[in-house]
């Protein structure tokens, strides 16, 4: 049986030689070079608040990912996270007391945390639980491999995607609906006259903060989706829809004047209240929330979209043998006819007075 125990030896007693093309270099420990010794984390980090709010079941994966394996008779587990708000999750979430649930049988073992917030990682230090090694123990993962994998694949109760809705007074446009922060864009959003999807980037983010008291850079807003209405309308407002994260615990500012009341709400609960009566919402908000519905937590959902191509929408209104009014985008089998009782495929809002239905066979969501 072989053995195997790390230890520590005084790095002021090795001497380093690099033997090259003949020639011996002899490269002195840092202890004798009289280097002033630095603390590289001069500050510490400050850490957003960690999400909270209702929460789902979901593996552990799904949000970190892990690497593990053996130093010696110890194994560590390390775990990181893509987005800050996840780090502020993870930070508070995954103690050695948590650790040891999600694996019990790492319970009777030592545990140490060790905190690297400028990586958005936490690594785990089990002492002993290899034996005296690789070679010398009967676990079936004798060099802890695994077990980063297996904690990956443990379910855990992490907080939803949550939107802000602000509900608008019944006397400007779109008059007591439930909406997101938006509004028009300026001349002063432009940048270059001719750049709408800038400018409305640079509106996004300044209707957040006026409507909402939220200030968000204007790089961090992605547009995922751009909304024409029918020619039938009255009043036709072009709209682009952005996604970005809230990182902080804001407050939210009402001002009681366009404005006359807000809410976090996960996406499909604000569907739900909507099936119920409970709120008003517009087609291209019903959409867009049953989109981002998909989604668990908001840094999949910035992921996800910021990978695709922002979806247009041009809208066009008709109504079924049953009568019920229907929005219909692309790809639905009555979109170009503009024919609403044809059947065949399908990318329409159905909206019946007691709910809405939408059916997109020939779009994914």
């Amino acid at each position: 049986m072989l053995a195997y125990w790390p230890t520590l030896i005084d790095s002021n007693r090795v001497m380093e030689r690099v033997h090259i093309g003949g020639s011996t270099t002899e490269v002195s420990p840092t202890q004798r070079m009289g280097f002033e010794e630095i603390y590289y984390q001069q500050v510490p980090v400050q850490l957003a608040p960690a999400p909270a709010g209702e929460t789902v079941s979901i593996p552990f994966g799904r949000l970190f990912g892990t690497r593990s394996g053996d130093k010696g008779g110890a194994a560590n587990c390390g775990i990181w996270a893509k987005t800050d708000e996840a780090y502020s999750f993870l930070n508070m979430f995954l103690t050695v007391e948590k650790f040891k649930e999600l694996a019990p049988d790492m319970a009777a073992y030592e545990i140490e945390r060790f905190d690297l917030p400028n990586l958005r990682a936490l690594n785990f230090y089990i002492h002993d639980v290899l034996g005296e090694g690789v070679s010398s123990n009967h676990r079936i993962d004798k060099q802890a491999k695994s077990l980063g994998e297996y904690l990956r694949a443990k379910y855990i109760d992490a907080p939803k995607l949550q939107v802000l809705m602000l509900h608008k007074t019944s006397k400007i446009a779109f008059g007591g609906m439930w909406v997101f922060p938006g509004g028009k864009i300026d001349v002063d959003d432009y940048v270059d006259p001719d750049d709408h999807d800038t400018a409305a980037r640079q509106a996004a983010a300044r209707e957040t903060t006026e409507e909402a008291g939220i200030e968000i850079p204007t790089e961090a807003f992605v547009w995922f989706a751009h909304w024409t209405p029918p020619p039938s309308t009255a009043k036709r407002f072009t709209t682009w829809f952005f996604v970005t994260e809230a990182l902080e615990d804001h407050e939210i500012s009402i001002d009681g004047g366009e404005i006359q009341n807000h809410q976090w709400v996960n996406p499909a609960t604000a569907l739900e209240q909507h099936r119920a009566g409970e709120i008003d919402l517009a087609p291209p908000t019903w959409v867009s929330l049953y989109q981002l519905s998909k989604f668990q937590q908001a840094s999949a959902a910035i992921e996800t979209l910021a990978g695709s191509e922002p979806r247009y929408y041009q809208t066009r209104l008709g109504k079924d043998d049953e009568g019920n009014r229907i929005a219909m985008w692309s790809g639905d089998a009555g979109y170009e006819p503009w024919d609403a009782t044809l059947s065949g495929d399908t990318h329409r809002l159905v909206m019946r007075a007691g709910g809405f239905e939408f059916l997109h066979s020939s779009t994914d969501y």
